[in-house]
């Protein structure tokens, strides 16, 4: 076949490609031996390095050289000589074939000062060596990369010996990385500037190949024209002529072609196969049978592979067949059903077809069986079932042999029920059932067809099959569901005067069987046939509300072709309305205002216009658009309103809590109170009153008089514990104590906020909040246990909630402050996950530094230093970044990262003077004296001392000047200078008598003293 040619040639081009690492060894070896003497200036050592490692490498002792230019390069780095060593180090390195190695070596000498011939030696070095590891990594990354040191390598040395072979390997190389347009450009342009190069054929080959593959066919045949002409001898000039002849049936020259393909055909060579192949495919497809036919008989004679001989056989037959002679064409397989080959059930398949055609379906039979009793050990399952059809076809075609078709499709079934065949012989068991009149049994046939094979049949045998089953139900009296029935009418009756009528019943029985899809279809299908019948529009109506569930802008479509249909008709109005229903559910509200608003003015006096104005009023609320939605629901409280008397009472209430919600809107908060009061009045035991109460309370709240707003609140959940909006209302009641600073009553109304709160159809919001501010609350209250369960109850509720974020933080932070280390640090983990989620960069910094904190204390310093760093990388002008890194120096210390925790220390107390500067600027102290620096521990202790204003520093910095007055002291004491730390233990005493650090520094200052007392002299 074709493709099985075509993939021939392909492999032969890959053989080719094997080639390029070949002449690129070749081309390393020409380049890289031998080597020049050393230069006279270099020193006398040097010299002697550079020619060992010469004379290793000229012997090709490619290691043991590498390790000589390496220790030239180690011990005279800069010698004149370096330069020149490294470029030989990396061509050692190529040879020894560690190319990661080479390719730094070289780097080094072009990124060097090495001379003109040694940096355009090293830069082709590099340029084709990232070629050769493209080629073995074979990514188009690598390939760009190659094909960018090649272009550069070009543009520096234009003049270089291997000028064209670096240009051949650039096309290659930007081809492979995808670039093929820019290969064919650098090809071409080859072509021009060097054509006398030896590379020259390769280069033609290639861009006539690639122009092939870019569908540029007849520029493809112009440069293998070019070709043929220039290299007639070429080894390459054979596949030239076959990509040639391709390009030019691909250019639509079919006949120049074939006669191109002729002479290659004809002869014995390599490429005879192909190019036979080629033109009997060219043949083929301008219908030129008898030369197809010839050209498929010569090609299975040529060939060797009996496989694709016998395929070569299979299409010169069907080509015989096309011509008309298929009785030739039996002649040339009936050769191939006495041998066992792959080919033998197609061939037998193939003249069993051209008989059954011709009538004979005993000749047929007799083939069939010829093949069946000759396939090979392994036959392909397809293959042998369609034979097994045939057979059971050719027996059905014998009407005194019909019971022995039977038993051919039931054999075909059971042994291959997996193949296409298998269906086709079940709806031929079905068929003969019924032919048999046994329709109970030809149904089983087609339940059993339906069981198996219905997603995989064909269009064709599918009706067949269904063609069958209408005929049995009939046969059995027995009709089929409306739905199945009606389908088979309206598909089998084009003609049918009720056509319009059944579609719509057919769509009326799917939808109440359950089967909208099918009823939203049917109902298309009628409209398609009769878009402008007498009932189009109600089949737009029944498609708006067979849609509307799942799709509302298709039903949105739907209406509005209703209502185009019969403008004036009674089902305007309704269509009218449901669209505006449609656009509500598909959140455009201003869309649904538009379509209440047409409905009401094209159709006032309609029921459904009544029904508009109420809704219309509700969505201009949720717009904004309070006017208008007052005027709305005050057309409908109107008394004299015409719209009014077709609504119910609720619906009054329903407009008088609009009218309410309307002028809340409208900042009318005493007007709205009153209308909300009036509703509760005039309506008793109005559905709605505690929704009414709600927006009462709000309206309270509003106004400015929280007391009656709490009270109308407490009204509600006495009332209505169970409402929906008592949930709601426990809320405000919470916020309001919350506002008044009363902790524990606001807690008691969050907590009953969260009970009701499963009342409602979505909480999430209102727990979440309610959660939230528990939490506070217990904070406020220092509960930290209790806020953690209430901000862990919180995340149970929402886990992704607005507030979920600060939830987290703030439970870590209530279980620090709860003593639970292990917990909160584990919290800790999961809120500062992604930090850039809390609600504001103090809570962030806040959670850093207590998770920070936590962690010290658990003596989790890695993770303590991870807190600090992250906060300090998240916002490094962060109000805690002082503390931050200050928090990193304490874990750094810790973790023996001493030199760092200095360096920590110190920018914490250089930044200002702060408290947590004099300390960070003591803990310094500390590290150094860690580290035995005394002498820098004393500078700095002396800076907490006397630093910060010395006795008149506010109390929180005494504490470290005295502890760093103590430091200093032990720090002169270690140093074997008693006068010094005497001096510092009388001053400490003497300005912090009261400092921790006082006893002890009298217990030195006395054993100071005795140690300096003069010999002789009594002691005490």
């Amino acid at each position: 076949s074709m493709s099985a040619l075509s993939g021939d040639l392909h492999r032969r081009m890959g053989q080719i490609g094997k080639l390029w690492p070949i002449l690129i060894g070749a081309l390393l070896v020409a380049l890289s031996t031998p080597l020049p003497t050393p230069a006279a200036e270099s020193s006398p050592a040097a010299r002697a390095a550079y020619t060992s490692a010469a004379a290793l490498q000229n012997r090709e002792a490619w290691d043991l050289a590498a390790e000589e230019w390496q220790s030239l390069l180690t011990d005279h780095p800069d010698d004149p000589l370096a330069a020149k060593a490294r470029y030989y180090l990396g061509i050692c390195q190529l040879k020894l074939g560690d190319w990661p190695a080479a390719e730094k070596t070289l780097g080094q000498v072009t990124n060097g000062t090495a001379d003109a011939d040694t940096l355009a030696a090293a830069r082709w070095e590099l340029a084709r060596g990232r070629f050769r590891a493209a080629q073995a990594a074979g990514t188009p990354q690598a390939f760009a990369a190659a094909a960018e040191s090649l272009q550069r390598f070009l543009a520096q040395h234009p003049d270089h010996p291997e000028a064209d072979s670096g240009e051949h390997l650039w096309g290659e190389a930007t081809w492979q990385a995808g670039k093929r347009d820019e290969a064919v450009v650098i090809w071409r342009r080859f072509a021009k500037q060097y054509p006398q190069s030896k590379r020259l054929p390769e280069v033609l080959y290639a861009l006539g190949v690639g122009l092939a593959e870019l569908g540029r066919s007849a520029e493809a045949v112009a440069v293998f024209k070019q070709f043929a002409s220039q290299f007639a001898d070429h080894p390459l000039n054979p596949d030239v002529t076959i990509w040639q002849a391709d390009s030019l049936s691909a250019a639509g020259r079919p006949a120049e072609a074939a006669t191109l393909l002729q002479p290659l055909a004809a002869a014995n060579g390599p490429r005879q196969l192909a190019a036979l192949g080629r033109l009997a495919d060219l043949q083929w497809r301008e219908a030129d049978w008898p030369a197809a036919a010839a050209s498929y008989r010569q090609l299975a004679t040529a060939e060797t592979d009996r496989g694709r001989a016998d395929q070569a056989m299979l299409s010169a037959a069907q080509a015989q067949a096309n011509a008309g002679q298929a009785a030739a064409a039996v002649a040339t397989l009936t050769p191939l059903l006495d041998r066992p080959t792959a080919a033998t059930l197609d061939a037998a398949h193939l003249v069993a077809t051209w008989q059954l055609q011709a009538d004979r379906p005993a000749e047929a039979l007799a083939a069939i069986d010829r093949g069946l009793a000759n396939q090979p050990q392994r036959p392909a399952a397809d293959s042998l079932a369609q034979l097994m059809l045939d057979r059971g076809d050719a027996l059905w075609a014998l009407p005194d042999r019909r019971d022995e078709a039977i038993v051919s499709y039931e054999s075909l079934v059971t042994e291959h029920p997996d193949t296409p065949a298998a269906a086709a012989a079940v709806s031929m068991l079905a068929l003969a059932r019924l032919d048999a009149k046994q329709p109970a049994a030809a149904l089983k046939q087609v339940e059993r067809f339906r069981d198996r094979y219905a997603k995989t049949a064909t269009a064709a045998a599918i009706r067949d099959i269904e063609t069958i089953q209408a005929e049995a139900l009939l046969e059995t009296d027995k009709p089929a569901a409306a739905a199945r029935l009606l389908t088979k009418l309206l598909a089998e009756h084009s003609d049918w005067s009720r056509r319009e009528e059944a579609w719509l019943l057919l769509a009326r029985a799917q939808r109440e069987a359950g089967d909208v899809p099918a009823a939203i279809n049917a109902v298309k299908q009628c409209l398609k046939e009769f878009p402008a019948g007498p009932q189009a529009d109600l089949a737009w109506y029944r498609l708006g509300q067979l849609q509307q569930p799942d799709d509302v802008a298709a039903a949105i479509d739907a209406y509005a072709a209703s209502v185009k249909a019969k403008p004036t008709g009674s089902l305007a109005a309704w269509s009218l309305l449901a669209t505006g229903w449609c656009h509500e559910a598909a959140g455009d509200l201003t869309a649904a205002e538009q379509a209440w608003g047409t409905l009401i003015d094209r159709f006032p006096e309609s029921t459904a216009a009544a029904s508009a104005v109420l809704a219309r009023g509700d969505v201009r609320q949720r717009l904004g658009e309070y006017a208008g939605g007052l005027a709305d629901a005050r057309q409908v409280l109107a008394d004299d309103s015409a719209i009014a008397a077709r609504l119910d009472a609720a619906a009054r209430g329903e407009a008088r809590l609009l009218e309410g919600l309307c002028l809340l809107g409208l900042k009318q908060y005493a007007a709205a109170a009153e209308s909300l009061r009036t509703a509760l009045s005039d309506t008793p035991n109005l559905p709605t009153a505690d929704r009414v109460l709600f927006q009462l309370g709000i309206a309270e709240s509003l106004s400015g008089d929280q007391a009656a707003a709490s009270l109308t609140f407490k009204r509600l959940v006495e009332q209505f514990p169970q409402s929906p909006t008592a949930a709601d209302a426990w809320l405000q009641l919470g916020e309001a104590e919350y506002a008044a600073a009363s902790w524990s009553a606001a807690a008691k109304a969050y907590q009953q906020a969260i009970a009701a709160a499963p009342r409602l159809k979505a909480a999430g919001d209102l727990l979440e909040q309610a959660h939230h501010k528990l939490g506070w609350t217990q904070l406020m209250q220092d509960k930290p246990g209790l806020a953690a369960a209430a901000f862990a109850a919180q995340l149970d509720a929402a886990p992704t909630g607005p507030l979920a974020a600060d939830a987290r933080a703030l439970r870590a932070q209530a279980l620090a402050a709860d003593g639970q280390q292990a917990a909160a640090l584990a919290a800790f983990k999961t809120a500062l996950a992604d930090p850039v989620q809390l609600s504001s960069p103090e809570l962030q910094a806040a959670s850093f530094i207590r998770a920070a904190e936590t962690a010290a204390a658990a003596k989790e310093w890695k993770e303590s230093l991870a807190f600090a760093e992250r906060l300090l990388a998240l916002d490094p002008k962060s109000s805690q970044a002082n503390a931050a890194r200050y928090a990193a120096g304490w874990a750094r210390q810790n973790l023996g990262q001493l030199d760092r925790a200095v360096a920590d220390y110190r920018l914490v107390a250089e930044a200002d003077r702060s408290e947590l500067a004099a300390r960070a600027r003591f803990m310094e102290g500390e590290v150094l004296f860690e580290q035995g620096q005394h002498k820098e521990a004393i500078k700095t202790f002396f800076k907490v001392a006397y630093g910060f204003g010395e006795t008149d520093a506010p109390a929180a910095y005494q504490l470290w000047q005295a502890q760093a007055t103590y430091e200093a002291a032990r720090c002169f004491e270690v140093l074997k200078r008693p006068e010094q730390a005497e001096k510092l233990y009388t001053e400490l005493l003497q300005r912090y008598p009261d400092c921790e650090q006082a006893p002890t520094a009298r217990r030195r200052l006395d054993a100071l003293t005795v140690q300096q007392a003069p010999a002789g002299e009594p002691t005490q």
